[in-house]
């Protein structure tokens, strides 16, 4: 049969088969759109469900300005995170000048003067104002954070950028660690009074390298600077490639 009756007319069934499959396309399209499926640009997405009459003119107007809105203020925001730098690597803070191999102190309060002075010598900072600040806050909790690690920390007023001293120290000194263990490696941390965050990213990288505490009796074994760096940076390669 070639033709259907419908309101005292007859339809050709070939313009009722194409208009069940728009019928079809429209659903089809409609259950692809509310599932994310449809691999169309959001532009051209509204205007295919507005010429399908999924949705209305006014709801169609409603989406491209939501649309446009939502560039304007993400925009801005994504380039302020990817233009955002990097934390604080500690590998990147250390120097030769600022590391002592064969720490003399016996107590935290003289490795912290010692760890002080040099800071001064090499920083033209007033020894006493670090040697100060970093007590103080050493009096207020103990920086000693286990597996012969200690990370006393100054921040300081006039300082530009973050430094870090180093000492290594062959028979310990005690910082008050949860182990009870003394420290070997003691790291004086000193960052800008204004920079909030530069002392907790370079806190937490150097408890992240130290999980290990093998590695603090590698360090012991070094010679110098040099020893010392590499075997950071291996820590650190081998704790990367580790993560994924």
């Amino acid at each position: 049969m070639l033709s259907h009756r419908r309101a005292g007319r007859a339809v050709p069934a070939l313009d009722r088969r194409e208009a069940e499959g728009r019928s079809h396309i429209a659903v089809s399209a409609h259950d692809r759109m509310v599932e994310g499926l449809v691999e169309v640009p959001g532009d051209e997405l509204g205007m295919l469900a507005l010429e399908l009459g999924i949705i209305g003119r006014h709801l169609f107007v409603a989406l491209v300005v939501m649309a446009i809105v939502t560039s304007m203020l993400s925009g801005p925001l994504i380039r302020r995170t990817l233009s955002r730098p990097k934390g604080h690597q500690l590998e990147s803070l250390l120097s030769s000048k600022l590391f002592i191999p064969n720490l003399q102190a016996e107590t935290s309060l003289e490795a912290i003067r010692e760890l002080a002075a040099l800071a001064a010598h090499q920083l033209r900072i007033d020894a006493g104002i670090i040697e100060k600040i970093a007590w103080d806050r050493e009096q207020i909790a103990a920086t000693g954070i286990g597996n012969g690690v200690a990370i006393p920390h100054a921040r300081m007023p006039d300082l530009a950028e973050p430094k870090v001293v180093v000492g290594v120290s062959d028979a310990g000194v005690p910082f008050d660690a949860p182990d009870g263990q003394p420290a070997h490696v003691i790291f004086l941390l000193l960052t800008p009074k204004a920079d909030t965050i530069a002392q907790l990213e370079i806190s937490a990288n150097i408890s992240r390298l130290f999980r290990d505490p093998r590695l603090v009796e590698r360090i012991e074994r070094t010679q110098n600077f040099t020893e010392f760096l590499a075997v950071l940076k291996f820590e650190s390669k081998r704790l990367s490639l580790a993560a994924g």
